[in-house]
């Protein structure tokens, strides 16, 4: 998935960092400008395949004083999908992989964020891909914190998980292809703050 936000779910976990101004539930909007989602799926088991999705939205909703309640939805246009090879590019976008033409979206909705250590969070949330809703657990690490000179908070994160194409019918090709399919999400998060001036 290429300059994306599925780098979508990594911000939610925002909340949970402690960067949330103290006021009531605040809702952001993921920027993909500085998101990125890729996937690798082994061959064989011989090598991997790499591809990415280049188009998404987003939206977190933070309440400082529940962060446990932080929910994330994130929209990913399937047609998006992109591999370095063309001919790659086109399988994926056929009905026997994304199916682009009668699914044309990827959705990511979070039931719950919580803390699983300093700096790492786990998303339990529900990923509709092809028609079909599956519950997904993706682990995000906060690699990056600053603040600006005008009081903005800007965190990064890196968000990973597995899906298994065949719980979402992309059954083609199973003695090439694995069934695993590993995600690699790269997410900011910018907060509104007050300057120190």
């Amino acid at each position: 998935m290429r300059r994306s936000g599925c780098a979508l779910a990594g911000l939610g976990v925002l909340a949970l960092s402690g960067a949330v101004p103290t006021r009531a539930a605040q809702v952001f909007r993921l920027d993909q400008r500085f998101g990125s989602i890729d996937f690798t799926v082994s061959n064989l088991g011989l090598f991997r395949a790499h591809g990415d999705f280049g188009r998404f939205m987003g939206v977190l909703q933070i309440d400082p004083t529940a962060p446990d309640a932080t929910r994330i939805a994130v929209t990913v246009a399937a047609g998006s999908v992109h591999s370095g090879w063309a001919q790659e590019t086109t399988m994926l976008r056929s009905a026997e992989f994304f199916d682009v033409a009668r699914y044309p979206e990827i959705r990511f909705h979070s039931r719950q964020v919580r803390a699983d250590g300093i700096g790492h969070y786990l998303i339990l949330g529900d990923l509709t891909l092809r028609g079909r809703t599956r519950p997904v657990t993706l682990h995000a690490r906060l690699v990056h914190a600053a603040r600006t000179p005008t009081g903005q908070r800007i965190d990064d994160f890196v968000v990973t998980g597995a899906v298994s194409r065949h719980a979402f019918g992309m059954i083609a090709d199973p003695l090439f292809i694995a069934d695993t399919v590993r995600l690699t999400i790269r997410a900011r998060v910018i907060l509104a703050g007050t300057s120190r001036g």
